[in-house]
């Protein structure tokens, strides 16, 4: 029996890597917004844009995609290591063919942002990078979405992590050479942006899929592959919930920022901020949430209730010693860490500082509740439920987060804080909801069953429901 030592190693071998390789990720974007920061705010806006809807897109198509880890773990926890080829082949059509609306979305982008009101000059420059930018669409499906719900399944985290780091390093030589011209490569401007990012996504997932095809730890896994169509049912009806979820959360976000134009003009860029910083720090319970997936589902396969609420129990415990301790460090050192953005000896920059500061000490008390409703909600997902925390998750950001931050922000004439107090409420709704849930359904797991099922006689399809 395994002892909470080895739990523990066992979620930090999975979430330390993908917890890394996702600030990788972020030191990408960085990079991407510094280098075109150089050409003045117009190009920085237009490339932002493109940048920003491809991989708001793309966080939709993970969460379709992150069904896979859950049949992978419960695939490997119930011995069945033989069904992993066709999980396999059968997710890598489903990334293949979710590229194609990506790639068409990307192509239209400019026709889409005037349908939405956006500025003529800034549609039509967000569009050429866009038309660069889509043909990143099979590599970004193939590598970031396919790979990452199939790496940490077979344990191949720490692949994930040294590709990242080798391609962080390659976007930023790509992006200087395209934007600026080196040698015999001309100057591209803007768009050059988005094509180091099309091609680096390329090459990190060519990386990525040549570890896994000839990998020896793991072409075992994706050898003799094959395409099982209720496979690939499954795993759509255990991500669409996933994508839902995902969808609602970052529109709640992005209706928060949107409306903060309407208030002093600090309020957005102080936003902008404090959202970066506590984004960063977000990196570390998404990756724990990412490891109790695997880990729970590994168990819930291998029918060990016991190991699935141990399991669970210390994913939370150790996202909420985390949290709390980033908490402590927003809260004793705000002006440090937006020092680290603006100059903070600036008279120009003091209302922005202030605001920003105020905003992270408001993220302080909600430290807790968004780790833990992370890793919850991957606690559920582990164990194949996502419909309705689906549901709970849609109450919590649009039932309780936004009208109580619209109703502080406008009635009670709070501004910027009372839409975030209404976003720290919000999660931690959430978060009390998903957790009560998770140990309600481990709870029920542990039960004995009411009566033996009888045995089967027809063959028993391993993607498909058969009656007794």
């Amino acid at each position: 029996m395994p002892t909470l030592g080895t739990h523990a190693r066992d979620l930090t071998a999975i979430a330390v890597p993908i917890a890394l390789s996702l600030v990788a990720q972020k030191v990408v974007n960085v990079t991407d917004a510094v280098m075109l920061g150089g050409l003045g705010p117009h190009a920085l806006a237009a490339g932002a844009l493109a940048t920003t809807v491809f991989f708001t897109i793309m966080t939709l198509m993970h969460g379709l995609m992150s069904g896979l880890t859950v049949l992978l773990a419960h695939a490997r926890g119930a011995g069945k290591d033989a069904e992993v080829p066709t999980l396999y082949g059968s997710a890598l059509l489903v990334a293949a063919l979710l590229s194609i609306p990506l790639f068409i979305a990307m192509s239209h982008l400019e026709t889409i942002l005037l349908a939405a009101g956006t500025e003529p000059e800034l549609a039509r420059n967000a569009g050429r990078s866009a038309a660069v930018l889509r043909w990143g669409a099979p590599g970004a499906l193939l590598g970031l979405s396919l790979m990452r719900a199939f790496l940490p399944a077979v344990g191949g985290a720490r692949v994930l992590l040294s590709v990242s780091c080798a391609v962080m390093l390659v976007n930023a030589v790509l992006n200087h050479a395209f934007i600026y011209g080196f040698g015999w490569l001309p100057a591209m401007g803007y768009v050059g942006s988005a094509a180091a990012t099309a091609t680096t996504l390329t090459i990190s997932a060519v990386c990525l899929l040549w570890a896994a095809h000839r990998g020896p730890r793991y072409r075992v896994f994706t050898q003799g592959l094959r395409v099982d169509r209720a496979a690939m049912r499954q795993m759509l009806v255990i991500g669409a919930p996933v994508s839902v979820s995902l969808g609602v959360e970052a529109a709640v976000f992005l209706v928060a920022g949107l409306s903060l134009s309407s208030f002093d003009p600090a309020a957005l860029p102080a936003h902008q901020i404090a959202f970066s910083i506590v984004d960063t720090i977000f990196a570390v319970p998404l990756a724990l949430a990412s490891a109790a997936n695997v880990r729970l589902g590994y168990w819930s396969g291998a029918r060990r209730p016991a190991e699935v609420t141990t399991a669970g129990a210390l994913a939370l415990s150790m996202g909420a010693a985390f949290m709390l301790g980033t908490s402590t460090l927003l809260w004793l050192l705000p002006h440090t860490l937006v020092s680290f953005y603006l100059d903070t000896s600036l008279l120009t920059n003091r209302e922005t500082v202030m605001g920003a500061v105020t905003l992270l000490g408001v993220a302080a008390f909600f430290q807790l509740g968004d780790g833990l409703q992370s890793i919850a909600a991957g606690c559920l997902r582990g164990l194949k439920d996502t419909k309705i925390p689906m549901l709970l998750s849609a109450f919590g950001y649009w039932g309780v987060a936004f009208p109580l931050g619209q109703w502080l922000a406008r009635s009670r004439h709070m501004g910027a804080t009372g839409i975030w107090i209404g976003l720290a409420t919000g999660l931690t709704a959430v978060a009390l909801l998903l957790t009560i849930r998770f140990f309600a359904l481990s709870r029920r797991q542990g039960r004995p069953p009411m009566r033996s099922q009888p045995s089967r006689t027809r063959d028993h399809h391993p993607f498909r429901r058969n009656d007794p």
